[in-house]
């Protein structure tokens, strides 16, 4: 009988130690599995719920989180880069606590694609100047304008892109300069010959921002750059905020509370001769 009742208490007693030193199953969890974020402020919450530790990490730059560790429940913001390609992008955020392992795809649109010019046909009719003086044809992948007017500036090529002229769009435009000393650049929120705004580079090394309203010109912006024989202008409209880089480099911001129309282009002073090799047009 002893011998009974000791065997039962050895039993009880290896019972209890294997409960009590039994890993506590971890529990992981994520309010969702996929993020789908917009190209512009994308920024979303996301809870993560432990009842240990856990550490969370993407998988690549453009997109962070707020916080990479915590412990319990916890909603941390996952932070994505405007995507400004006009193509969609995806990434992972890999979660770990302790034996568990988690992944949250984060999927990210890059807008709407309007243009995406690098002229290797003539399918879009950009020789649309009937100028003696203005030759303007496509070769080799460039758009070829030479504008041998002696005195005077036209639109060449501007084409109704944009219909959505207040929402927000990015473009982007890159120029080779052949020959001349006048200003070469960008039309856009142009509605007719009285009324757009322009972005123009000077081979001297400078540039300007004008805006004409019923036919009176207002500067906006002047500034110096670095000229280059190769030149990219860029705009970023996000709400009435304008971002303008030249050469990948941010120059200045203004306001755009007015814009006039959906035409973009370009602009051609006397006496130049510059070539086109890509026109890209995106909408957010």
């Amino acid at each position: 009988m002893k011998k009974v009742l000791f065997i039962s208490l050895v039993s009880i007693a290896c019972i209890f130690y294997s409960c009590k030193n039994e890993p506590e199953i971890v529990i992981l969890k994520t309010t969702s599995d996929v993020l789908n974020l917009n190209p512009i402020n994308g920024n979303q919450s996301l809870s993560i719920s432990s009842n240990s530790v856990w550490t969370a990490k993407s998988s690549d730059s453009w997109c962070t989180l707020s916080d990479s560790t915590g412990t319990g429940n916890k909603e941390v913001v996952v932070l994505c880069k405007d995507n400004l390609s006009g193509l969609a992008r995806e990434t992972k955020i890999t979660i770990n606590s302790g034996n568990q392992s988690k992944s949250v795809v984060v999927k990210q649109t890059g807008g709407q694609v309007l243009l995406d010019e690098n002229f290797s046909n003539n399918l879009m009719n950009w020789n649309i100047i009937n100028n003696d003086s203005i030759s303007e044809n496509i070769n080799n992948g460039f758009y070829v304008i030479k504008n041998s007017c002696k005195v005077g500036a036209y639109f060449v090529g501007t084409k109704s892109i944009i219909s959505n002229f207040t929402g927000n769009y990015m473009i982007t435009s890159k120029y080779y300069v052949v020959s001349g000393t006048q200003p070469f650049g960008l039309t856009f929120g142009y509605k007719d010959n009285q009324n757009f705004y322009r972005i123009l580079i000077y081979p001297w090394g400078g540039y300007s921002i004008t805006m004409r309203l019923n036919n009176v010109n207002t500067s906006i912006i002047n500034g110096s750059i670095t000229f280059k024989n190769e030149n990219t202008i860029s705009l970023l409209k996000i709400g009435k905020n304008c971002d303008v880089y030249i050469n990948d480099s941010k120059i200045n911001s203004f306001d755009l509370s007015t814009p006039f129309g959906s035409y973009i282009g370009f602009y051609s002073c006397a006496q130049t001769e510059i070539n086109i090799d890509n026109f890209k047009v995106v909408q957010f």
